[in-house]
């Protein structure tokens, strides 16, 4: 077995114990493949909130920030941006989401 793809990001991760919720922030996104690289846009940052039941207090202020859910594998990504003769339909918001600011 050998790597596919490789995804590198520095990751932070905020803990509340009181409402059992978790929040990881990933920076500095890059993915690597045969030689070929691409680094995600430089001021983004992936954020995944996870909470144990309602929402949390992380959800509630990318709401009001009007950031929205999104559904994200970074491996499907990867390849979607690494490899553009791959189907990638079903990632192509996700894949313009990565790729172009705001």
């Amino acid at each position: 077995m050998r790597p596919s793809l490789i995804t590198t990001y520095r990751r932070s991760t905020l803990v509340d114990p009181v409402e059992h919720a978790r929040m990881t922030c990933d920076v500095g996104l890059r993915f690597f493949d045969a030689g070929k690289s691409i680094a995600v846009l430089p001021d983004s940052v992936l954020v995944e909130s996870k909470t144990a039941g309602r929402a949390g207090v992380a959800d509630r202020v990318l709401r009001e920030l009007q950031v929205g859910p999104t559904h994200v594998s970074k491996y499907c990504v990867a390849a979607a941006l690494l490899n553009p003769d791959l189907r990638s339909n079903p990632w192509h918001r996700t894949v313009r989401l990565f790729t172009q600011p705001g």
